[in-house]
């Protein structure tokens, strides 16, 4: 279902994180790769690539200039009430939709795409809680203070590694409640 509400999709052995703004335009995507284990494969020369840049999808895109949204902004508009809880990691906010459905999980795709005030510009006058990944919080807490928004520091005080996000302490305390799975 998740796949099906954030659009996600997947060409030869990678997925497609799309980037479709509220008003249904196609951005961009996010093309990655990941291990059976559910983590990105960065052994792959390229770990990240575009799909405007894709030798497969280029011809899906007519060379506008790439202008970058928020991944999961097109639900900005199918749920106009629901708080916004915003992170990095695309994969961190599919994930957290399903744990959390109360929210509406969106991800910067980085920790640079929290500077972009025109990325940023949909979520005015929304509700929002930024979760910055370890290492991030002072960064982050500079935008939360701009916009009146909330900001949480759970990650600097609860990291299990560094640069880890708020999946990666869900997952550790699975493993430590003995529990094979989070769903």
């Amino acid at each position: 279902i998740a796949i099906n509400t954030y659009h996600i999709g997947g060409i030869d052995d990678k997925v497609i994180w799309w980037q479709i703004d509220r008003d249904g335009v196609v951005r961009t995507g996010k093309v990655m790769k990941y291990l059976a284990n559910g983590h990105r494969d960065k052994s792959d020369t390229f770990p990240v690539t575009w799909a405007h840049k894709y030798s497969k999808l280029k011809h899906l895109f007519k060379g506008e200039e790439l202008k970058q949204c928020l991944f999961g902004e097109h639900l900005l508009t199918k749920y106009p009430d629901k708080p916004v809880a915003l992170v990095e990691s695309e994969k961190t906010a599919v994930v957290l939709s399903r744990i959390y459905p109360d929210n509406l999980w969106l991800a910067t795709g980085g920790s640079q795409g929290i500077k972009s005030d025109e990325r940023l510009t949909p979520l005015r006058g929304r509700k929002v809680l930024l979760i910055p990944d370890n290492g991030q919080y002072w960064n982050w807490k500079r935008i939360a203070d701009k916009y009146g928004w909330m900001i949480t520091d759970a990650m600097e005080k609860d990291a299990p590694f560094e640069g880890a996000d708020i999946l990666d302490i869900i997952e550790l305390l699975n493993t430590q409640n003995n529990e094979s799975e989070i769903f």
